[in-house]
């Protein structure tokens, strides 16, 4: 329908724990208009572990002058919960948290290069327990706002996969 702008969730069946969950992106996420949101996370539908997610996200939340990447332990707006860098214009990237028990590390690399884009390591008082969370990739409109340019957006995940901890 013209005028109405619909977005995007895969929902992963299983909740396959701790280990290292990587996402494969084949297109550039680092230029998208500002309202334009893509988060690679884990979510728990059970009510006491909702909050307790684990993000990689691409946005500018509505700022243009906003870094376009973030890492995140929720809740996002306690200090030393969140990191935000420049994603580059890199078509083929790898996105990866290993989440451990005490820490969850991210990194992003360009696969094409094997250039690192950004890499943290989080171990604060925030590190969800195992409580059923599934894999999610969600493509969405930050406070319903369209992009500017009125052109649809589109990414392509190439692959995700979970490699449990040994």
């Amino acid at each position: 329908m013209a005028g109405i702008w619909y977005c995007a969730e895969v929902i992963c069946n299983e909740a396959p724990g701790y280990g290292s969950y990587r996402f494969s992106l084949d297109s550039a996420v680092g230029g998208w208009d500002p309202s334009v949101v893509l988060g690679l996370f884990t979510w728990s539908d059970a009510l006491a572990y909702h909050n307790q997610e684990i993000d990689i996200e691409f946005a500018r939340w509505s700022t243009s002058a906003n870094l376009n990447a973030q890492y995140v332990v929720q809740p996002y707006d306690t200090a030393g919960n969140m990191v935000r860098f420049n994603q580059p214009g890199a078509t083929r990237t790898l996105h990866t948290f290993t989440w451990r028990g005490d820490s969850v590390a991210f990194s992003s690399l360009d696969r094409d290069t094997g250039a690192l884009i950004s890499s943290w390591r989080y171990s604060g008082g925030d590190v969800p327990v195992f409580a059923g969370p599934n894999p999610r990739m969600n493509l969405w409109l930050f406070q319903g706002r369209a992009p500017a340019s009125g052109k649809a957006v589109e990414v392509v995940i190439g692959r995700f996969e979970h490699v449990p901890l040994v």
